[in-house]
């Protein structure tokens, strides 16, 4: 990674519950492709789109407390200093700074709310998770949904080295979150149907309407939460949950 990656997006793991219908339903949604990895202790799949590496999934275990989720990856300079910092700044590490074939040193840990992320320390890590990497089914934007959302925009800026610019979409309060001179992420209040705090990735796609109508209401907890809503100054998003219940997002523009 370069110094412009960090305090950004440069990967993206999912954590299904049911592997097989988290692949079928991104397959079909988005023209994923995913190809299983050797990985010592894990079973690991990587999930390729627009032909580059996006991340990961990863199988939820039921001994793990959490539901199905998205989980970030953010650079760092060093792995083991941000897992010191995280907790000075009022974090909490869950999984201590770790090495990970091809990959690099990661940690997994989590904001003051409880929105869960990772650290990312590497050399060699592909950008299919930053906003840059524009395409359909890239991602091109996060979303952390808290409870105490001003809290947490000050969290991200004192660990991270964020800006944040507090805004208005509707009636929402929005804050979004700037990595040097780029727009990268927004925080919001949690939402009456987000069951905890979290991060949220919204993936391109061209065609907003016909891809909602792709996800099947009777596949598992399959639904769309939200939209298509219109942005202030251009584009359309909508919210909506996989399968296996992991909320995420969609963005025309």
């Amino acid at each position: 990674m370069s110094p412009a990656d960090q305090g950004r997006f440069v990967r993206h793991d999912l954590r299904p519950t049911d592997p097989e219908r988290a692949e079928a339903f991104y397959g079909s949604l988005l023209g994923w492709e995913f190809r299983p990895r050797a990985m010592k202790g894990a079973d690991y799949t990587v999930i390729r789109a627009g032909g580059s590496e996006l991340g990961g999934l990863v199988p939820l275990g039921e001994g793990e407390g959490l539901s199905p989720h998205w989980i970030p990856y953010l650079a760092v300079d060093c792995c083991d200093e941000a897992a010191r910092r995280v907790q000075v700044c009022g974090g909490q590490v869950r999984i201590p700074p770790t090495g990970i074939a091809s990959i690099g040193r990661f940690a997994i840990v989590q904001d003051p709310f409880g929105a869960v992320f990772c650290t990312l320390s590497s050399d060699g890590v592909s950008n299919g998770g930053r906003r840059g990497g524009e395409g359909p089914g890239r991602i091109c934007w996060n979303e952390c949904w808290t409870s105490g959302p001003a809290e947490a925009a000050r969290f991200y800026r004192e660990f991270l080295g964020w800006k944040s610019r507090r805004t208005r979409i509707g009636n929402l309060e929005y804050w979004v979150q700037s990595s040097g001179e780029e727009e990268i992420a927004g925080i919001m209040s949690l939402p009456e149907d987000g069951d905890r705090p979290c991060w949220i990735p919204y993936f391109h796609v061209r065609r907003l309407e016909e891809d909602l109508d792709r996800i099947p209401e009777s596949d598992g907890e399959a639904r769309i939460l939200l939209g298509p809503c219109k942005i202030p100054g251009g584009g359309r998003y909508a919210i909506f949950r996989d399968p296996c219940g992991a909320p995420a997002g969609l963005f025309s523009p």
